[in-house]
């Protein structure tokens, strides 16, 4: 690693992800067969940022999601310590399938080790890519209110937390090195039916964004998803085509746009901070009541009667239903009995990786963790399905129904990843307090 003195340096590359028809597709239990062309094409982006000796590469692809072992082969292929990575995943359901084996622990293994391989690789070039255009740079942070984009899948009422973030890199005369992009939502605009592969509304958002920044050079733009394990567009979208995908995308362009307009600046260390997560799995035994939810969503009338969303939310908790049910047939050891966390600090922001899907309740417990609320980073660092809070289980949403794990998983995870954001920053403001007062004043 280079020093290059005490402050910023930035880069950023956006690579192309190229999927072939034929390729079966990943996310949605009813899709009925493999991609037949593409709609648009997908992306892996890197921001990679160097400060004081510590490094940090951040890789946003458009994969359904990754899993704990992918980190530590893509940091092999880049050259880097795992804990100078993450590896997030947009969570498109038109993706391909087979990077990771499944997404359930019920589910057939579709690994396909070629295109895991490829993957890899993609990966690995799009963090070269971003360290031969590394500059000293200034980082700043933003943020904007969204309007009828998003929306607890659930009830349309219920959490959701509609704000979009930036973290953008500038180069010493102002011009953008890169963008990223924070939003917690399912990219789902497209449904079962869709076999051509697209980056759903990411994509879209990114190209619109970049469109309005300029073309001369391109501005990078990455994104990546947060606390999404209940949001969609489910109440918020008027159809599910690829018109549909450009216009919440340019919708998220806007607020983007509005988050650069008035971002601040952010200074002080790089850190990184870890913690173990011990969870208990879902005990077969103790599935009575659960089990019985289940029979009743499975039984439960033809959703074909009701209106869109609520058709949808029927259909998903049946599939949620399916995958309990799933769950007492096979051997509990095979869901991991502990997940690791891993959280940056840049100066006064965090970003914590979680390797599966929070729901937005648990999320705003997360974001409660520091004067300003961390970046969620979720299906980052790894997989482990979702992490839903009691009130979900109560109820039985598809999320509740579909997790592997029990009840209390969800908050386990929720307080971990807040004590180790808390922990990160004050430390950082310790860090900073010495620095301006000098070794004598602490005498």
């Amino acid at each position: 690693m280079t020093a290059r003195g005490t402050g910023w340096v930035a880069g950023a590359a956006l690579v192309p992800w190229p999927v072939a028809s034929g390729t079966p597709l990943a996310g949605y239990a009813a899709r009925t067969g493999p991609a037949t062309g593409t709609l648009d094409g997908l992306t892996v982006g890197a921001l990679v940022l160097e400060r004081e000796g510590a490094r940090l590469a951040l890789v946003a692809a458009d994969v359904v999601a990754v899993d704990a072992a992918l980190v530590g082969e893509v940091a092999a292929a880049a050259g880097l310590s795992p804990s100078e990575l993450i590896l997030c995943a947009s969570h498109t359901h038109a993706g391909p399938a087979g990077i990771v084996p499944r997404l359930h622990p019920a589910e057939p293994d579709r690994l396909d080790p070629r295109l895991r391989a490829r993957f890899v690789g993609v990966c690995a070039d799009a963090i070269a890519a971003a360290r031969r255009h590394l500059e000293p740079a200034t980082m700043h942070v933003g943020r904007a209110e969204t309007r009828g984009v998003a929306a607890n899948r659930n009830d349309p009422d219920g959490p959701c937390d509609p704000r979009l973030s930036v973290l953008a890199a500038r180069c010493g005369d102002g011009a953008l090195l890169a963008v990223l992009v924070h939003f917690a939502c399912h990219p789902t605009v497209l449904g079962a039916e869709n076999r051509l592969v697209s980056a759903d509304f990411p994509g879209a958002l990114r190209r619109s964004l970049a469109a309005e920044l300029g073309d001369d050079p391109i501005v990078p733009v990455l994104f990546v998803n947060g606390a999404a394990a209940d949001v969609s567009t489910r109440f918020t979208r008027g159809g599910q085509d690829a018109a549909e995908v450009q216009r919440i995308g340019a919708a998220l362009a806007v607020a983007a746009s509005d988050a650069l307009g008035s971002a601040r600046r952010v200074d002080g260390p790089l850190r990184h901070g870890r913690a173990t997560v011990e969870l208990a799995r879902r005990s077969v035994g103790g599935m009575g009541g659960d089990l019985a939810m289940a029979r009743a969503a499975l039984g439960g009338d033809p959703p074909g009667v009701l209106i869109d969303g609520e058709h949808r939310r029927a259909e998903t908790r049946a599939q949620g239903a399916a995958l309990l049910a799933g769950m007492a047939e096979i051997d509990p050891a095979v869901v991991p009995a502990g997940i690791e966390l891993d959280a940056w600090t840049l100066g006064d922001i965090a970003l914590v990786a979680i390797p599966g899907e929070l729901t937005a309740a648990l999320g705003r417990r997360v974001a409660d963790a520091g004067r300003l609320s961390p970046l969620i980073l979720g299906y980052a660092n790894g997989y482990v399905g979702y992490l839903a809070d009691r009130s979900a289980h109560a109820i039985g949403t598809y999320e509740a129904l579909a997790s592997p794990y029990a009840a209390d998983a969800g908050e386990r995870v929720a307080a971990a990843a807040a004590t180790l954001v808390a922990g990160l920053l004050s430390a950082d403001r310790t860090d900073r307090a010495r620095f301006e007062t000098g070794p004598s004043a602490s005498r």
